[in-house]
C-alpha cells in the first residue's frame, strides 16, 4: 500500500484499504494525535471526530501534499505541517497517540525513526502503525515490479524485535484486504482458537499492524478494540471487478487516444507527403525548365559550332589567301630579284656608257687641247689682218660645235654619276 492521492479515491478498494487502518486507529486514539506520513490528510477526519481526541497534527515530507491537506481538511483542531518521522517539530513527551501507517519501510534507519517517536510520546503514549510484510512485498514485487521507495523489509519477528527496543509491550496484527479488511491478533500471547480463525498459509498477505506502549495503555487499547479479530467490509466483488475493469477501460481509452494520435500523425504525414508531392511536381516543372534551358543551350552550342566551322572555313580561306599572297610575294620577290639583276645589267651598261663617256671625255679633252693648240695657231695667224679675218670666220662654227659637244658630254657624265649613286 503506497501513498494515496486524490485520484486514487475513485477506486473504492484502494480507498477502503487505507481508511480501514484509520477506522481501527480511531478506536484507540486519544489526546494529542500525530499522524506521520499523513498524505493528503483524509485520515484526519476519521481521527479528529473522536471525542477522546483533543487535536490532530498531520506530518508529511511533501509540501504539495501538505498544501492539499490544509486546503481540504484543516480546522481548529486539525493541523498539517511538513516533516519526517526521523525529524519533526513535535516536543518531547507531548504526544498521546502516534500514527505511522506504511511509513517505517521508507526510512533509511528505522531505529532513528522509532527513537524519535519514542521521544515524542508520553510515557503512557500509544504507537499505532503498519508496515508491509516481507511476504506481501515479494508478492507485490512479482505482480507490479520493484518499489524503489521501499528501503526496508519486515517479517513479523523483525518488527516485534525492533519495536520492543523502545516499548515494553508490542502486539501485532495482520491487515489483509479480502473484499474488506480483516484485522486479527497474531502475536504469540494469543491462541488462534481465541479468535476463531486459523491462518490459511502461515504467511501475511498484507501489512503488520502494531499497537505498542505501556502494558496498561496497550491493554486498554485491546479492550477498546473489543475483539482480537475485526473485519471491515469494503465492496461487493462486482464492484471490485468494476474497479479492475475501469483501469482496463482507461487503458483502452488511452490506447484509443494513442490510435487517434497515430491517425493524426498519419494524417499529418499524408499532408506532408502531399506537400512533398507538390514540391516534387514543382521540382519536376523546374527540372523540365532546366531541361529546356539545357536544350536551348545545346541548340546555341550547335549554332556556335556551325559558326565556328564557318569561321574555320573562313580562316582556311584566309590561310589560302595568305598562302596565295605569300606565293605572289615570292613571285614579286623573284621579279624584284630579276629586276635587281636587270638593274645591275643596266648599272653595268650605264657603267659601260660612263666608261665610254669617260673615254669620250678624255677624247674631248684631247680635242680641247688640240683646239687650244689650233686657237693658239690661229692667234699667231691673227697677227696677219687678212689671215685673221679668214681664220676667225672659219673657226667660229668649229668653236660652236665643240662647245655643244662639250656640254652634252658633261650632261651624260653627270647622269652616269647619278645612276651610280
Amino acid at each position: 500500500m503506497e501513498r494515496v492521492e486524490n485520484i486514487h479515491f475513485g477506486s473504492a478498494s484502494l480507498r477502503d484499504e487505507h481508511v480501514h487502518r484509520y477506522e481501527l486507529a480511531a478506536r484507540v486514539a486519544r489526546g494529542h494525535v500525530v499522524d506521520c506520513a499523513c498524505g493528503i490528510g483524509y485520515g484526519s477526519e476519521i481521527i479528529a471526530k473522536q471525542s477522546s481526541v483533543e487535536s490532530y497534527l498531520g506530518i508529511d515530507p511533501s509540501k504539495e501534499t501538505i498544501d492539499t491537506a490544509i486546503k481540504n481538511y484543516s480546522s481548529e483542531n486539525i493541523r498539517f505541517e511538513c516533516g519526517k518521522i526521523e525529524r519533526n517539530k513535535c516536543d518531547k513527551s507531548s504526544v498521546d497517540t502516534f500514527l505511522m501507517f506504511e511509513t517505517l519501510e521508507h526510512t533509511e534507519d528505522p531505529n532513528v525513526a522509532l527513537a524519535n517517536v519514542r521521544a515524542c510520546l508520553k510515557l503512557d503514549g500509544l504507537l499505532v502503525g503498519s508496515v508491509p510484510s516481507a511476504e506481501y512485498e515479494a508478492l507485490c514485487e512479482s505482480t507490479y515490479g520493484a518499489n524503489p521507495f521501499h528501503l526496508q523489509r519486515f517479517t513479523k519477528e523483525k518488527i516485534i524485535e525492533l519495536i520492543s527496543q523502545y516499548f515494553s509491550v508490542v502486539r501485532v496484527f495482520s491487515v489483509e484486504f479480502i473484499l474488506g479488511s480483516l484485522i486479527q491478533c497474531i502475536d504469540e500471547c494469543v491462541d488462534s482458537t481465541e479468535i476463531g480463525y486459523k491462518a490459511r498459509y502461515g504467511d501475511i498477505d498484507g501489512s503488520i499492524l502494531f499497537i505498542a506502549g505501556s502494558e496498561d495503555s496497550v491493554k486498554q487499547a485491546i479492550i477498546k478494540i473489543g475483539a482480537l479479530r475485526k473485519f471491515w467490509p469494503s465492496i461487493p466483488k462486482v464492484i471490485l471487478d468494476r474497479d479492475e475493469v475501469a483501469p482496463l477501460r482507461a487503458t483502452m481509452q488511452s490506447m484509443e487516444a494513442l490510435v487517434r494520435g497515430r491517425d493524426e500523425a498519419i494524417a499529418e504525414q499524408g499532408r506532408m507527403l502531399e506537400e512533398r508531392w507538390l514540391t516534387m511536381q514543382s521540382m519536376e516543372a523546374l527540372i523540365r525548365g532546366r531541361d529546356e534551358a539545357i536544350a536551348e543551350q545545346e541548340r546555341m552550342l550547335e549554332e556556335r559550332w556551325l559558326t565556328m566551322q564557318s569561321m574555320e572555313a573562313l580562316v582556311r580561306g584566309r590561310d589560302e589567301a595568305i598562302a596565295e599572297q605569300e606565293r605572289m610575294l615570292e613571285e614579286r620577290w623573284l621579279t624584284m630579284q630579276s629586276m635587281e639583276a636587270l638593274v645591275r645589267g643596266r648599272d653595268e651598261a650605264i657603267a659601260e656608257q660612263g666608261r665610254m663617256l669617260e673615254e669620250r671625255w678624255l677624247t674631248m679633252q684631247s680635242m680641247e687641247v688640240m683646239i687650244r693648240e689650233r686657237d693658239e695657231t690661229i692667234n699667231d695667224l691673227q697677227q696677219l689682218p687678212a689671215v685673221h679675218s679668214i681664220c676667225q670666220k672659219k673657226a667660229e662654227p668649229a668653236r660652236a660645235l665643240f662647245s655643244a659637244l662639250k656640254a652634252l658630254l658633261r650632261h651624260r657624265v653627270s647622269e652616269s654619276n647619278g645612276k651610280r649613286r
